[in-house]
């Protein structure tokens, strides 16, 4: 079986922080506390009360604490989502199962990507092209959208205006870049959002989905269909926009200290794939 490496569009799922303290706060937060206490006991001037012999109990105790969390505190732990991920991967790979997700959305994405890389040679006369060379390294593997001189380019089709409003640099997003850059070796990164209008038959599948539930006889006469209609139509165009108006960017740059504990998450990581069974 091919080496596991993990995709860049990925990542971010494994990057997913567990819930609660990692083991590296903890250790800091025992360190702290013993530090605290060994201060407050050696200010204590009568040792022999109660008070100070139970805060020499409680230092010895903290102090067996720091050592034991020491040895751990490095070690990565897994969130739920970054172990669900690793199921998923473990049951493909080893049993060819792989639950099927297609929306309209995604659809859109992918339909309209080369339209989105023309609208941005056009506002920036920027020469770009989709590239379809494929990268890979012991821990990662991805295909970067666009590679430009200096940096790599990741475009994004919004579903909508809302969706485009609220366009951020997600958690998803981050790892991705990341992983790209470590593997092209640019140290740059633009994540691009576009507006582009949503293909005809996209929208009729929406509306279609839409139309139906106001095909229940209770729902006669509450509903305007034609107006609902050519809402659903204008929240799908964008065309008469300003191209200024339809991208957004956001940059962000290379780190090679997230990357490195990137590459501890992934070895964690393939210590739990190593362990699962049926």
């Amino acid at each position: 079986m091919e080496t596991l490496t993990f995709s860049c569009h990925s990542l971010g799922k494994l990057m997913t922080p567990a819930k609660g303290k990692s083991n590296l706060d903890k250790y800091n937060d025992a360190v702290d506390l013993l530090s605290t206490s060994k201060t407050k006991y050696a200010e204590t001037i009568n040792k022999e009360t109660a008070t100070a012999k139970k805060l020499f109990n409680k230092i010895e105790s903290l102090e067996h604490e720091v050592k034991e969390l020491e040895q751990i505190k490095d070690d990565i732990v897994l969130s739920e989502t970054a172990k669900s991920h690793i199921e998923d991967i473990w049951l493909r790979r080893n049993f060819n199962y792989k639950e099927t997700v297609i929306t309209h959305e995604l659809i859109k994405g992918i339909v309209c990507e080369k339209e989105s890389i023309e609208l941005l040679i056009e506002n920036d006369s920027e020469y770009r092209e989709k590239n379809t060379q494929s990268f890979k390294n012991e821990y990662i593997h991805g295909e970067p959208d666009v590679i430009l001189s200096e940096i790599i380019e990741d475009v994004k089709n919004s579903w909508t205006l809302k969706t485009f409003f609220n366009a951020e640099i997600s958690n998803d997003n981050y790892w991705q870049g990341q992983g790209y850059m470590d593997l092209t070796g640019k140290k740059k990164y633009k994540l691009t959002y576009v507006l582009c209008d949503t293909p005809p038959e996209i929208v009729t599948k929406e509306l279609n989905w839409q139309m139906a539930k106001l095909t229940f006889a209770v729902t006669d006469g509450y509903f305007d269909k034609e107006k609902i209609a050519n809402q659903i139509k204008q929240n799908h165009t964008f065309s008469h926009l300003p191209l200024e108006k339809r991208i957004k960017v956001f940059e962000f740059d290379y780190n090679p200290d997230d990357i490195s504990r990137l590459y501890q998450t992934i070895e964690a990581a393939k210590k739990y794939y190593n362990s699962l069974t049926l």
